[in-house]
């Protein structure tokens, strides 16, 4: 539109230009000659006034020729400026239309970019908002989790101490049971001591030899029952190794969750410094502003989570250590009990255990030795007790043959007492039997009651085999599920930097365009300042070419003063004329007149 504006007032002006200047020549020449005429005419006709009427009436139509071609010129200048005139308003029309449209582009151009901008920060509150809350509740999950699995170490814990104190408990039974099956045996052999001669006594030993048998037998039964628990035990050992390497991982995956937190957190805090601000006009520092609060806040949350993270840990550490020394001590104990049990020691071990087992044995022999050089003695003098009766017996009979029948009814007596002290043993040895038969019908029920406790104990073993297992699956299953929050965190981390990346390369690309735009916008502005200036330039070429008519419209004006003067001089000349041709005229009949005068 303004080229051909441009093209049509460039036109303009060189025809104007040309117009002019064959306009302003031929004016000039028809001053000249205007005034050359009219100093001839002025300055011939009063010396020649043989000049003809022709000549004056052919002057007179040139006159009036140029001054209608003066005229149609300065009504085609007229029209030229009028139609300027148009132009300008057109053109000053035309770049109030265009500036008020490019400022009202400029106008919904800002105001969509601050509505984008107010867009995109409310979006970037939302997904702030979001993502706070989202870790909140991911952090509330893993304190759950944490507190959830330190009940569970709690539970263990003490299961593992209710199993030490059933073990203890059954150790400390063992005890009482061998106290007082030697409390029984020593009571039975005290009867037998009493009660029988020395072949009760071999008899005894006899039964002592089959109880150390049984009891060898028990205590190897109880040696295959510890080295089972002793499996068992390492196997709980395995699997709270196990449990502490998963619980060290789970720890480590925390620490490496929290690292990657605190350094999103980070990379958030970069972008949210980074961003260009939005016009003053909008909202968007006072969200930025309330993001960077909530970002302080959220911080400071993390920080006493991490410092509560610290004292967990702590107190974990110590739990592990305080659990690893108590399972050093019962590895130590269990190692002691194979070694003694399974017989896995070393030469010297093996001898030394072998000469502590002798020196033992060799003090049992020696108790054994005292008790039977103390039956023996005890036997002799009862033996010796009875040849002095003898040998008093046979003094009496050798006395006296009148106390032989009292010595019968003595003897009578003694043999219904000996009958009797029989009878008295045997009755004890019968009240032996019992207390015998009663003590092994209490050995059964403890025996019984230890069977009903090991069944418990393996039912309990079981169960919390079981709930070991359980708990493994379940944290293998929080495991995993962690592994993918985390790794769904991750893709929401990536995707999210890849959406700001986005909308920041989108930001850039718009600021980009719109600088583009104003560059543009500028550079138009700056053109169409040019046109106003060369508009403004042509206006005032214009009004000078304006001026320039109303110079030719006053020279037009002289000009028509001048032609009217020259009409009433050329009025009073035609009336002179008249005059003179009258007189002319005159002179010639009165020359006739004179000729045929002359004639006649």
């Amino acid at each position: 539109m303004f080229a051909k504006l441009k093209k049509k007032i460039a036109e303009e002006a060189a025809t104007t230009s040309r117009a002019g200047g064959a306009a302003r020549m031929p004016r000039s020449i028809s001053k000249e000659s205007i005034t050359s005429v009219g100093a001839d005419s002025g300055d011939d006709f009063p010396s020649d006034g043989s000049s003809s009427r022709e000549d004056l009436s052919s002057q007179l139509f040139r006159r009036n020729e140029q001054i209608r071609k003066l005229e149609v010129k300065l009504s085609d200048y007229a029209e030229q400026v009028r139609n300027l005139q148009k132009i300008k308003e057109k053109l000053e029309h035309a770049l109030e239309t265009h500036q008020d449209s490019f400022v009202k582009k400029l106008q919904e151009q800002n105001e969509a970019h601050q509505a984008s901008a107010a867009k995109m920060a409310e979006g970037v509150a939302l997904a702030l908002e979001k993502k706070d809350q989202e870790w909140k509740e991911k952090l509330s999950h893993l304190e759950k989790e944490r507190d959830v699995l330190s009940a569970q170490l709690q539970e263990r814990t003490e299961q593992s101490l209710i199993l030490f104190q059933k073990r203890d408990e059954l150790d400390e039974l063992e005890g009482f049971q061998q106290q007082e099956l030697a409390k029984v045996k020593h009571m039975v052999r005290l009867n037998w001591d009493t009660g029988t001669a020395f072949q009760q006594e071999l008899a005894s030993s006899a039964e002592e030899l089959a109880r150390a048998r049984e009891a060898a037998r028990v205590s190897q039964a109880a040696s295959s029952r510890l080295s089972w628990e002793l499996q068992e035990l390492k196997r709980q050992h395995a699997d709270l190794r196990a449990e502490r390497d998963e619980l060290l991982e789970a720890e480590e995956s925390a620490e490496n969750k929290i690292t990657t937190l605190e350094r999103r957190a980070q990379e958030l805090q970069t972008p949210c410094g980074s961003f260009s601000p939005p016009p003053p006009n909008c909202q968007a520092q006072v969200t930025a502003s309330d993001c960077k609060k909530r970002l302080e806040t959220l911080q400071g949350d993390h920080g006493s989570l991490k410092a509560e993270y610290e004292r967990h840990k702590q107190k974990a550490v110590l739990e592990a250590e305080e659990k690893a020394r108590l399972v050093g001590l019962l590895q130590d104990k269990v190692a002691t009990l194979e070694k003694r049990f399974e017989g896995n020691l070393s030469g010297d071990e093996h001898v030394r255990e072998l000469l502590g087992e002798k020196s033992t044995l060799e003090e049992r022999l020696e108790e054994a030795r005292r008790q039977l050089s103390a039956a023996r003695s005890s036997h002799a003098e009862s033996v010796g007790l009875l040849e002095t009766q003898i040998d008093r017996l046979s003094g009496q009979l050798a006395e006296g043959q009148a106390r032989l029948s009292e010595q019968e009814e003595l003897v009578r007596g003694l043999r219904e007492s000996r009958a009797q002290q029989q009878k008295d043993l045997e009755r004890a040895l019968r009240l032996a039997d019992d207390v015998a038969a009663k003590s092994k019908e209490e050995v059964e029920g403890r025996d019984r009651q230890v069977q009903k406790l090991q069944t418990e104990l393996e039912l309990e073993r079981t169960r919390l085999r079981e709930g070991l297992s359980v708990a493994e699956r379940r944290w293998a299953e929080q495991v995993r599920r962690l592994e993918e929050q985390g790794a769904a965190l991750e893709a929401a981390r990536e995707s999210e930097r890849a959406a700001v990346q986005r909308e920041r390369g989108r930001a850039e690309r718009e600021n980009e365009e719109l600088r583009a735009r104003c560059d543009v916008l500028e550079s138009s502005l700056k053109s169409r300042g040019a046109e106003v200036e060369r508009l403004t330039a042509d206006l005032g070429s214009a009004t000078e070419r304006a001026k320039h008519l109303e110079e030719e419209q006053k020279q037009k004006e002289a000009l028509q003063r001048q032609v009217a003067d020259l009409t009433s001089s050329l009025k009073e000349k035609d009336a002179l004329i008249v005059e003179k041709t009258d007189l002319l005229l005159k002179e010639e009949e009165a020359l006739s007149h004179l000729r045929q005068g002359e004639e006649q």
